[in-house]
Order: structure tokens, then C-alpha cells, then sequence
């Protein structure tokens, strides 16, 4: 459903049936494009992407955030779904900062926990040997150990506080409500 013309924000059709949600102030200039729906299997998730043409002839994709943050290709900079919704490219969505720009570093940060955890929480991890659950965090691409706890709640509450200082505003995790 398209918003009343005066709202915020703005709805985008993607190919299969999806849209992408923009602020007001970018729809102008984004609306001309035919946007398309790409699933990225490493997010499992959906990204709005354009084809461009380049000045050396050859048509490249380029993903919605991008045109929006104004990265343009070869930076190496990206950008960062802060609240994780990809199709969402408000700059901020009820006061939160949404879409940013980041570095490779900062978007590990972000990211949820893999797709293997065994203990429901990012960072936590049953430690065979001591029979207890370990909390670890990886900042600067170096593992670093927060200790063993009885429960992994006690570990997820470790990590959290690791993540905070070592992640700042990039760190990414889920309040406990257990």
C-alpha cells in the first residue's frame, strides 16, 4: 500500500512482488529506475538493486542503499541496514539511525549470529570440555574471551556488555526477555 502523498516515506515496486521502502526525499530521484528484488543468500535477505550503464559500456547492478548513502562504485565503504529490514532505505525509522555508512569492519559488527548457533544467542557457545557456556566476541578480527558461565543467559549478558564497548553504536543484539 502506497502512503497518502504527505508521509515520510515512499514505497518502490521490486520485481517479485516486493517493495522497498525510501524517505520522501529520495523517491524523486530513485522513482524513474526500474528497481529489481536480489536475494543475497550470505543476509538471507532481499536488497533493491538497479542495473546502471558504465562510461567503459558494461551494465552493472547497483544496490539501492548505495544510490541512496551515495556510494559510489569502487568505494569501499558500505552501507549498513542498522534495524536489519534490507528493503527498509529510510535514513531512520522512529527515531533510530536505519541506513548508514560503515566499513567491512563495522558490518561484521552488525551482523546476527551464524546460522549454526547452537545456543540460540550471538556470542555464546557450549564449551565441551569445561561443561559450561563460554561468551567470546570478535573485535579488530581477533576472537576475544569473556569467560565461562552456568547459563547461557549469564554468558548472552557478558556479550552484550563486551559488544557495547567494543562495537559501539554497530553492536548488534537482542535484549534477553527470558
Amino acid at each position: 500500500m502506497t502512503p497518502p502523498p504527505d508521509a515520510l516515506y515512499r514505497t518502490i515496486p521490486l520485481t517479485k512482488g516486493l517493495q522497498a521502502i525510501v524517505d520522501a526525499a529520495d523517491y524523486k530521484r530513485l522513482a524513474s529506475d526500474k528497481w529489481r528484488a536480489q536475494w543475497n543468500s550470505n543476509t538471507r535477505s532481499f536488497y533493491a538493486f538497479r542495473m546502471r550503464k558504465y562510461p567503459d559500456g558494461k551494465s552493472r547492478s547497483e544496490p539501492m542503499h548505495r544510490v541512496i548513502l551515495g556510494l559510489e562504485r569502487g568505494d569501499p565503504r558500505e552501507g549498513d541496514h542498522a534495524l536489519h529490514d534490507t528493503l527498509d532505505n529510510r535514513r531512520f525509522v522512529d527515531g533510530k539511525v536505519n541506513l548508514r555508512i560503515a566499513t567491512d569492519q563495522e558490518q561484521q559488527y552488525n551482523k546476527g549470529k551464524y546460522r549454526n548457533n547452537t545456543s540460540g544467542f550471538k556470542g555464546v557457545f557450549w564449551h565441551q570440555k569445561a561443561q559450561k557456556w563460554m561468551a567470546q566476541i570478535r573485535a579488530n578480527k581477533e576472537p576475544i574471551y569473556l569467560g565461562l558461565f552456568l547459563t547461557k543467559e549469564l554468558a548472552y549478558a557478558a556479550y552484550c556488555e563486551a559488544a557495547i564497548e567494543y562495537h559501539g553504536e554497530f553492536a548488534c543484539f537482542e535484549k534477553l526477555t527470558k
